[in-house]
């Protein structure tokens, strides 16, 4: 995996405002200090700890290897991520141009997956990328009541800023490889068909 499933988030969801924000710098990650910020960018970051809640195993697919050993994916936790995007602009007018984009497409529910979807609603769903596709992994935003930061000095310094926080909730899944036969005793067991006395199990993720 080339990056965590939190930072494939927060990828994710600057993907997708850069792809509706035009004439907008989207940054993914806390802007560079080394450079001025444009006249209109808006920032995401992850704030925080990730937040598990481990669930019972779910088997997600399985692909036979070699003759007798399958790799499998395992759904094994229900996590939740803090996010924080920034809006950064030149003057208060531009800022809460933008912010009132940001109120549709934050909301932009199911629509965010694709064509193809067009249920509305509170948030934004989004398909992860970044290696993440291959479990088939969304990330669901949901974002509270914007803020304003217009401090005294906003208008000489010309630098306006917008703050949004909210959170985004997705399933952690994991590959494993283990022995076909164990494979299928454990998923009977998910399944309630086998005592639990009669098998033993372990995964090696």
């Amino acid at each position: 995996m080339s990056v965590s499933i939190q930072k494939a988030a927060e990828k994710a969801l600057a993907a997708f405002l850069a792809s509706k924000l035009t004439g907008v710098e989207v940054i993914a990650g806390w802007p560079s200090m080394n450079k001025d910020l444009p006249q209109k960018a808006v920032s995401i970051v992850a704030s925080g700890a990730r937040r598990d809640i481990p669930i019972e195993r779910k088997l997600l697919s399985a692909t036979n290897s070699g003759p007798t050993d399958t790799n499998a994916v395992w759904q094994i936790a229900a996590c939740s991520q803090g996010f924080q995007i920034d809006v950064w602009a030149h003057s208060d007018f531009v800022r809460d141009s933008i912010m009132a984009d940001l109120d549709i497409y934050l909301n932009y529910g199911e629509r965010g997956l694709g064509a193809g979807n067009y249920d509305i609603g509170n948030g934004v769903l989004l398909n992860l990328q970044d290696g993440w596709q291959a479990y088939q992994s969304k990330a669901d935003f949901y974002f509270g009541e914007p803020d304003q930061l217009d401090g005294s000095e906003a208008n000489s310094v010309k630098s306006f800023r917008g703050i949004y926080r909210g959170d985004s909730h997705f399933m952690l899944a994991v590959p494993s490889t283990s022995p076909r036969q164990l494979l299928i005793n454990f998923t009977q067991f998910l399944d309630g068909e086998t005592d639990a006395d009669a098998i033993t199990f372990t995964t090696d993720y």
